[in-house]
C-alpha cells in the first residue's frame, strides 16, 4: 500500500537532515530514492540540499512552472524506478504541485514524503503554501 508522510517543523528543527537520512536508510537497503527540491531554495546552491549538521546529497530541482505528474511519468517511462520520492521545502511548491505530488505517491509504488516548515497560523490564509488545509 503507497504511503504520504507530511514532516513539519519549525527552522532548525532537523527536518532537512532527517530527509537525508531517511534517503541513506532507503537506499541501503536498496531502494531508489528521488529527492527534490523547489527551485526557490537556493540557500545551498542549486541542486544541492544540505543540513545545518553537514549532511548533504544533490536533488532535482523543481522549477514552479514544471508539471511533476509528466515528470514522474516520463522518468518512469525512462526506466527510473523510484521506490521512494523525498520533497524538501515544500511550501515552496505550487498548489497544483503539491497535487501532482499526491497523484505520484497514489499511481505508483512509491512512498512519498514531504518537508517543510510549518506555517504561522496568521500565515494560513495569505501562504501560497496551502497544504495543511488541501490535504485534510
Amino acid at each position: 500500500m503507497n504511503k504520504l508522510y507530511f514532516k513539519y517543523g519549525v527552522m532548525g528543527s532537523s527536518k532537512t537532515a532527517q530527509a537525508l537520512m531517511t534517503k541513506f536508510n532507503y537506499e541501503e537497503k536498496g531502494s531508489k530514492v528521488w529527492l527534490i527540491k523547489p527551485a526557490t531554495d537556493v540557500r545551498d546552491g542549486l541542486q544541492l540540499l544540505r543540513s545545518r549538521i553537514g549532511l548533504e546529497a544533490n536533488a532535482f530541482v523543481v522549477p514552479p512552472e514544471m508539471d511533476l505528474k509528466e515528470m514522474f511519468s516520463v522518468l518512469q517511462m525512462d526506466g527510473a524506478v523510484y521506490d521512494v520520492i523525498i520533497a524538501d521545502e515544500a511550501q515552496f511548491f505550487t498548489e497544483k504541485q503539491i497535487w501532482q505530488q499526491l497523484f505520484a505517491s497514489m499511481s505508483s509504488t512509491c512512498f512519498h514524503i514531504c518537508r517543510s516548515r510549518r506555517e504561522q497560523p496568521e500565515d494560513r490564509q495569505t501562504s501560497p503554501f496551502r497544504f495543511h488545509r488541501t490535504v485534510r
